[in-house]
């Protein structure tokens, strides 16, 4: 039996919903703890990798060459998921608050300014 050291995913968590998102957060958290996998997935959603894991990558527009994006932020959830950071690289309004149990950073899209601001 194979016993990698590393596991990459794509969007592990694209496309389910909340429970079936969770037994597959369960599942890594778990292959992590138990039998010390490296895992580095791809995710667009913000909380999710706040919310579980130990560092993430923040990638912005391609460099100036186009040849690949440019790296924003690299390092623990609490400081690099910042509002000034997700809202420079993404051009939109967030919040930024931590999360009750965990402290992590928790990001929600600030809807109302962006209603106000089709209406203008």
């Amino acid at each position: 039996a194979q016993e990698p050291s590393l596991l990459l995913l794509d969007e592990p968590n694209a496309h389910l919903d909340l429970s079936h998102q969770a037994g597959v957060l369960g599942i890594l958290r778990r292959l992590n703890e138990e039998r010390g996998l490296t895992i580095i997935s791809v995710s667009h959603d913000l909380n999710l990798a706040s919310g579980f894991s130990d560092r993430v990558l923040v990638l912005g527009e391609q460099g100036p060459t186009g040849t690949g994006a440019r790296v924003r932020a690299l390092g623990s959830p609490e400081g690099v998921l910042t509002r000034e950071l997700i809202q420079r690289v993404f051009g939109v309004p967030v919040t930024v608050e931590p999360g009750p149990e965990t402290g992590r950073p928790r990001v929600f899209l600030d809807t109302a300014l962006i209603m106000n601001k089709d209406k203008r």
